[in-house]
């Protein structure tokens, strides 16, 4: 008896997790300024890269995942604004495309990873959500790991709720480093409006169960559908301005625009950056 236990025991542990093909899952990480702030024993920023490091524990390695930022490299940053302005509040970058076989691609750039600039949530979330899934997609998920709301003009809440209004196939989930309870509140109704989940991080101890709490690992994945009587809505005004047309991409064979505004191209390392003014 005790030996089929054990082998049965044996079977259990080598058992493998297949990747839902129905799914894709885009990390979106902080990169602002902020994130290089100390926060009780390491910076906020260590704190996210290791988070992201734990999520990818919980992905099979043939499910579809990658990789965006809010806000862009430093260097990149300053190039961007000589040629534009306006870019702190356009810096967004889709490091590594959603494909499988993705995780070791995505830890590699977490090393270059450096925070710079703003936070502008509203805008990367309108660039990750239209053009960095698959349409077909029924399951489409995005992990948002930050230390604070928005900065700039947007205001992703309203974004997210009058997304949720016309479509049932997203969920946002928040790994919070340590948010105030405000920022809190703001960031919180993403989550709530998507039907996924909070997570704060305020200590190396939170981050280990970060992987067995979010959305995509409970049994109901279904999304909400919209206007949740019971989420907070604590927002600023919503700007629709036409800044939202455009956008900086690392990595992204496709550039859209609605504007006839020139083309502009800088080349970084390996990476193509490109924007409009």
């Amino acid at each position: 008896m005790k030996k089929l236990l054990s082998i049965l025991l044996l079977l259990l542990l080598i058992t493998p997790v297949f990747a839902d093909q129905n799914k894709e899952t885009l990390i979106i990480l902080d990169q602002s300024a902020s994130m290089l702030d100390r926060y009780n024993e390491s910076s906020k920023i260590d704190y996210a890269k290791r988070a992201v490091k734990t999520i990818l524990t919980s992905i099979p390695q043939d499910e579809r995942v990658g990789l965006r930022t809010v806000g862009v490299h430093p260097v990149v940053m300053s190039q961007m604004i000589f040629k534009n302005p306006n870019a702190l509040c356009e810096a967004t970058a889709l490091l590594n495309r959603i494909e499988s076989n993705n995780h070791q691609n995505i830890i590699s750039s977490l090393t270059n990873i450096m925070p710079s600039g703003a936070s502008p949530l509203q805008y990367t979330l309108q660039l990750a959500i239209r053009n960095d899934f698959n349409l077909s997609t029924p399951k489409k998920h995005i992990i948002l790991v930050t230390d604070g709301y928005e900065n700039c003009d947007g205001d992703p809440c309203m974004y997210i709720r009058r997304e949720m209004m016309r479509r049932s196939d997203l969920k946002i989930d928040i790994v919070a480093i340590g948010v105030s309870n405000e920022e809190k509140n703001l960031l919180s109704c993403l989550s709530t409006a998507t039907n996924g989940k909070f997570l704060d991080v305020n200590t190396s101890a939170d981050i280990a169960p970060i992987s067995n709490k979010l959305s995509y690992n409970q049994p109901n994945y279904n999304s909400a559908s919209m206007n949740n009587p019971n989420a907070n809505y604590n927002t600023n005004s919503f700007n629709n301005n036409a800044n939202t047309k455009n956008y900086v991409q690392y990595n992204n064979p496709t550039v859209q625009t609605n504007t006839p505004r020139q083309q502009q191209r800088v080349l970084y390392n390996s990476y193509l950056l490109e924007f409009y003014e």
